[in-house]
């Protein structure tokens, strides 16, 4: 019992960026009573787990309940690497205090609504399921109120769902994108921000399919997202997933006007128009063309030895498949700001989670001419 509660005051002294000596003068104890708390070598009193729980805002229950945290499937999961097991556990950090600053704070954003699987035997054939997704994506694009012109930056069209999305470089790791979900925390994305920016786009759609789709499966670790959603050498879900990634960034209608416009046969050139038009990579535009049937299917290994690079460059003076660098997202950023400001985190906690230099956050802060709520402590959590 005295190793979990001191595991416990641990973290959450880490959490709220707290040193012993500062958690100690706000509890009224010694730094020495702290440091053996934390390593199981005294337990602490009830008065003393009382003020531990106002702190913290936590009931004293809680330091003694045997109970894992909501982002520990993403330290179990398996056969990974260490460049990726490095890149994860980076991210599990991220999504742990982007969940604890919402809580802080009382910023818990609402999630998009769950479309559970039709009744058995609703989805019995390809046709069905490829009707089911087109379904979705259309639903979701009335629902978002998108209008008529194509998504033009689905990481905070996402995140304004209260969908929260990492956008992470992690170089060569074997995975494209991740997703996770607790009842308590809410939804997260994880992005490769080392993928091309349409590969990330895609994988953005991809993801946010689980979210609407598979939420209740658990994590999911998408090691090499295919822009071809026919391919049938994955599972079911994550096959869905890519036609909802496809249907989602390229709807039926807007295609079908695109290409009206086009008013020609569909050759490379025209693929690349489409797919700077709609924001996709050169495969992915490919894909769906074939799956609507604007062009023939034996076409396809003829479209897709075409390297659209350098026609793109010859045609266009650029391309779209530079990558994006990862950024925090604007809201993690706010709201952490929100809880220094509310006196909830100190300015040196403030600076670990917006990766900045302390003593220049200071200086920023002090010429800004913020001011936190009036009883706010700079050493105390609360």
């Amino acid at each position: 019992m005295k190793e979990l509660i001191g595991k416990k005051v641990k973290e959450l002294r880490l959490l709220y960026g707290q040193t012993q000596e500062e958690l100690a003068r706000a509890l009224g104890v010694s730094k020495e009573f702290i440091s053996m708390i934390e390593s199981g070598k005294r337990l602490p009193g009830l008065e003393t787990m009382a003020l531990l729980g106002k702190a913290f805002n936590k009931d004293t229950d809680f330091f003694m309940r045997e109970e894992e945290g909501p982002f520990a499937a993403l330290f179990r999961v398996e056969n990974l690497g260490a460049p990726e097991r490095s890149a994860l556990d980076k991210a599990a950090k991220f999504c742990q205090d982007y969940a604890f600053l919402e809580k802080e704070t009382g910023q818990m954003p609402s999630i998009p609504p769950y479309y559970p699987d039709k009744p058995a035997g609703g989805t019995k054939n390809l046709h069905s399921i490829i009707e089911d997704v087109e379904h979705l994506a259309e639903n979701e694009w009335r629902r978002l109120g998108l209008g008529d012109e194509p998504i033009k930056d689905i990481f905070s069209l996402i995140e304004s769902q209260g969908v929260h999305v990492l956008r992470q470089e992690m170089g060569s790791v074997g995975f494209d994108g991740a997703f996770l979900y607790s009842q308590e925390n809410g939804a997260f994305i994880i992005i490769n921000a080392s993928r091309p920016l349409v590969r990330q786009v895609f994988t953005a759609a991809h993801e946010y399919c689980h979210c609407l789709k598979h939420r209740n499966r658990g994590i999911q670790i998408d090691r090499n997202i295919h822009e071809n959603s026919m391919q049938s050498d994955i599972p079911a879900f994550e096959r869905y997933a890519n036609m909802f990634a496809g249907a989602f960034l390229m709807p039926k209608k807007a295609i079908e006007r695109a290409v009206k416009n086009l008013n020609r046969h569909i050759g490379p050139e025209e693929v690349i128009q489409l797919k700077r038009h709609f924001g996709v990579s050169y495969q992915a535009m490919v894909w769906r063309l074939v799956n609507l049937k604007f062009i023939q299917k034996a076409r396809t290994d003829e479209l897709l030895q075409i390297k659209p690079r350098a026609l793109e460059e010859s045609l266009f003076g650029e391309t779209e498949e530079s990558g994006l660098p990862e950024k925090m997202p604007e809201r993690y950023v706010r709201i952490a700001l929100d809880a220094y400001l509310m006196g909830k985190i100190t300015v040196s906690r403030l600076a670990e989670l917006l990766n900045k230099d302390v003593f220049e956050l200071r200086k920023a802060l002090a010429e800004s001419g913020l001011k936190r709520s009036r009883g706010a402590v700079e050493k105390h959590p609360a």
